[in-house]
């Protein structure tokens, strides 16, 4: 799995805080609709009631004893499109819960992604440093070869002439292994 670079991950946390934003400004508009909604009911069951409990009659009907009722398909009308308000609600608090589900998902891999490049870093870091530490050392091993060659004994020089040479032979006595460091030194 290839990681993105930081600028992606800062496109990713940048394009996230947008979508708070907006979330927030949903969350808003949401409980707007809601206040609305729950508004619209109580008012359209307070008509509902003042229909069916609350005669009034006109001038002209007085003396009629009974009542005619008007708009009856209206009513209706107006609870077919509170249950559709009401469904098409629900489906958006249902959106807006998927959304947040999503948000929180995002922001889980924006922080992984963030760590992991600069874990990448640290460590690539810390591989130049080996590298510059592995090619300190073989400059100095170079350089000290080099002032054997030319004759200038360091201390460190004639310890690793010493210590360099260990016999692995098998054969005690008839070892040509020690007459290489007279060589060396010579």
């Amino acid at each position: 799995m290839e990681l993105p670079t930081v600028h992606r991950c800062l496109q990713l946390n940048n394009e996230n805080e947008q979508l708070l934003k907006k979330l927030k400004r949903l969350h808003r508009k949401n409980q707007q609709l809601e206040n609305d909604l729950t508004q619209i009911q109580e008012k359209l069951l307070l008509d509902q009631l003042m229909h069916d409990y609350v005669t009034s009659r006109d001038v002209q009907v007085q003396t009629e004893s009974h009542l005619r009722h008007k708009g009856g398909g209206s009513l209706n009308k107006e609870m077919k499109v509170a249950s559709e308000s009401a469904r098409i609600l629900q489906m958006y608090n249902n959106l807006q819960k998927r959304y947040d589900r999503e948000i929180k998902i995002n922001q889980e891999q924006s922080e992984t992604i963030k760590n992991l490049t600069i874990k990448i870093h640290e460590l690539e870091h810390q591989l130049q440093g080996q590298k510059q530490r592995i090619e300190q050392l073989e400059c100095e091993k170079v350089s000290q070869k080099d002032n054997i060659v030319s004759g200038v004994r360091t201390p460190t020089a004639e310890r690793e002439i010493t210590f360099s040479h260990r016999c692995i032979c098998k054969k005690k006595g008839a070892c040509s292994c020690k007459y290489l460091g007279i060589f060396r030194r010579d």
